[in-house]
């Protein structure tokens, strides 16, 4: 017998070797998980604020692109989560909870497709009675058949995992898969599968056999009726038949990947196919619609003119009133430029007339001692001057008396 335990963890070991090629992928993931939040919420939005959407086939519409933001945006990023965090293991309880998520995800999905497909009959089919066929009453019973059945069937189908008794804990696979979950089981999953067959039935064969039933119908009014009426049933039909063969195609590929072996695979291949049916309906679903209805996209150009519109006026009311803050700042800075410079003067000013004042009377100062120096050595100067020009004239008159003795002597000598 195999080795049975209580197991806590599901290790998913579909992104194991990828290699070289995780920051792309990573990359590519966080790209398209904008874009699918940001187109599902766009027109989601759209619908909702715009009064002339608030009709049948909008709010089927809105529950389409609901259920497109709950599954696959939220498994997307799930799955990027993992990635950049480098966990393979997920707590049991979660990754139940994903198994849920995802197949309402998936029952969702068809359901919707087929509750559109019915509303497109009766607008194509029998326009006359379409207001009374689709009364708000009959619309509101369509959406809780797109939630209710698909809720209940995968309930259960959660809760009979949930009781399964596992000998084993690592699928290969990128997030939780019921079926890989059960093949974990210790004595076999024989009700699993059973109640999944019956569950399938009501989640996506009789919707299938709903949109065929009423598309039959729709294409043959439109090849008996007129030129412009197969026009118009066509590009509003168009949409909702690419959506279905589009997820169709995903569902064919998550279910060929997990009932069949798939080891011959290339790893990078494993891992990238389940990626499609999470991201190629997010994205598929918003661009058909919301390029192929005119009325979407007439009403999602006006949303978001007026939204541009008001963002340009809120712009420019914070750009106006930051300007005038701005001003008023300026206006502030000068006047205290202008008291700071005139104070900064005034000190500067006295400054300069305390230093003037002390180097005048410095000055002063020195000069008065100048001229008292100058004086005095003036005065010694000529006192000694006087003394020698009395000591000369005393020469010269002595020197001049005793030539003039001289003089009268020899003249007398002479007489």
């Amino acid at each position: 017998m195999a080795n049975v335990s209580v197991v806590t963890h599901i290790s998913l070991l579909a992104f194991r070797d990828l290699g070289r090629l995780k920051p792309l992928l990573v990359l590519l993931l966080l790209v398209l998980l904008l874009l699918m939040v940001v187109a599902n919420a766009l027109l989601l939005a759209v619908i909702l604020v715009t009064p002339r959407l608030h009709r049948p086939m909008f709010a089927f519409l809105a529950a389409l692109f609901l259920n497109e933001l709950g599954g696959g945006c939220c498994v997307t990023a799930f799955v990027l989560d993992r990635l950049l965090r480098r966990v393979r293991a997920v707590p049991a309880a979660l990754c139940l909870l994903q198994v849920f998520q995802i197949y309402s995800y998936v029952s969702v999905e068809f359901t919707a497709l087929a509750v559109i497909s019915y509303d497109r009959y009766v607008a194509i089919c029998v326009p006359l009675r379409y207001a009374a066929i689709m009364s708000p009453g009959r619309v509101a019973s369509l959406l809780a058949l797109i939630w209710l059945p698909p809720f209940v069937a995968v309930g259960v189908t959660t809760v009979l995992t949930a009781s399964l008794t596992l000998c084993g804990n690592a699928i290969d696979q990128v997030f939780c898969e019921n079926y890989s979950i059960a093949k974990l089981s210790c004595s076999g999953a024989a009700l699993n599968n059973v109640y999944e067959l019956v569950a399938a039935a009501v989640t996506v064969v009789i919707p299938l056999g709903v949109i065929l039933v009423t598309y039959f119908h729709i294409l043959r009014v439109c090849f008996h009726g007129a030129a412009h009426t197969r026009r118009k049933a066509l590009a509003t039909c168009t949409p909702h038949l690419c959506s279905l063969l589009n997820y169709t195609l995903g569902i064919l590929f998550q279910v060929a990947q997990a009932r069949f072996d798939s080891a011959r695979l290339p790893e990078t291949l494993r891992a990238v196919l389940p990626l499609y049916l999470l991201t190629a309906q997010p994205l598929f679903n918003p661009l058909m619609y919301g390029l192929k209805l005119t009325q979407l996209r007439d009403a999602c150009t006006d949303v978001c003119g007026a939204a541009w519109g008001r963002f340009r006026a809120a712009c420019g009311a914070a750009c106006g009133a930051a300007c005038r803050r701005f001003r008023a700042a300026c206006g502030l800075f000068r006047a205290a430029c202008g008291a700071a410079c005139g104070a900064a003067c005034g000190l500067f000013r006295a400054a300069c007339g305390a230093a003037c004042g002390a180097a005048c009377r410095r000055f002063r100062a020195a000069c008065g001692l100048f001229r008292a120096a100058c004086g005095a050595a003036c005065g010694a100067a000529c006192r000694r001057f006087r003394a020698a020009c009395g000591l000369f004239r005393a020469a010269c008159g002595a020197a001049c008396g005793a030539a003039c003795r001289r003089f009268r002597l020899k003249w007398c000598d002479k007489q």
